[in-house]
């Protein structure tokens, strides 16, 4: 299995864009998505109904969090989006609340037949963190059962290509992007070469230290 051990690093740092996805880094040590990411959605393809994946490594989910509001205020039509964030430790899973939040809420609106985009989100700690037995592994995941306990959770262990095929069900028509330390992007990247992604649809921007 590929993961993200290691790479799940909290500091800032600069940002660089690959794959057509703009970043820029803030003084303030965090960094931002510009245009580019939008127009990428479809990796090119023509494909305007595949799934959209934010993939993100510690702080690296700041650049993907107005991307998420956007897709999630249905600006880009009735997606479907899945954010996974994984971390060392619950503690250090910036904006996981906010994140979470934007699922559930996302979800009920999508049961209730309003418009918009239906987000899943779940974040995963490679150390635990919680009380024992509390979390499900991210392991036993599949986008269903997100979606059955409201659209976002937390949990334990590390994102490999399994689990990227089990939330993912739709990876290969995905649109992904992540960003993240340089340890985890690899680990990644490996991961969703496996799980069988189109290489056209991933986009990646990684923080240097």
């Amino acid at each position: 299995d590929a993961s993200g051990g290691g790479g799940d690093g909290t500091g800032g740092g600069q940002a660089s864009g690959r794959s057509g996805s703009s970043v820029v880094a803030s003084n303030a040590g965090g960094c931002g998505v510009v245009s580019g990411a939008a127009s990428n959605v479809d990796g090119g393809t023509g494909d305007s109904v595949g799934p959209v994946v934010l993939l993100g490594g510690g702080i690296g989910v700041t650049p993907l969090r107005p991307f998420l509001a956007e897709l999630a205020s249905g600006a880009r039509g009735a997606r479907e989006v899945v954010v996974l964030l994984s971390c060392q430790t619950h503690a250090q899973a910036v904006f996981a609340d906010e994140l979470i939040q934007t699922a559930r809420a996302s979800t009920a609106a999508a049961t209730a037949a309003e418009t918009g985009a239906r987000v899943t989100t779940v974040v995963t700690a490679t150390r635990g963190g919680g009380p024992a037995g509390a979390l499900p592994s991210v392991r036993s995941l599949t986008l269903a059962t997100v979606v059955a306990a409201g659209g976002g959770l937390r949990a334990v262990g590390r994102l490999g290509h399994r689990e990227l095929s089990a939330l993912v069900p739709r990876l290969a028509e995905a649109s992904v992007f992540m960003c993240g330390p340089p340890a985890f992007m690899e680990a990644m990247e490996r991961a969703l070469v496996e799980a069988g992604a189109d290489a056209r649809r991933v986009h990646h921007e990684s923080f240097a230290y």
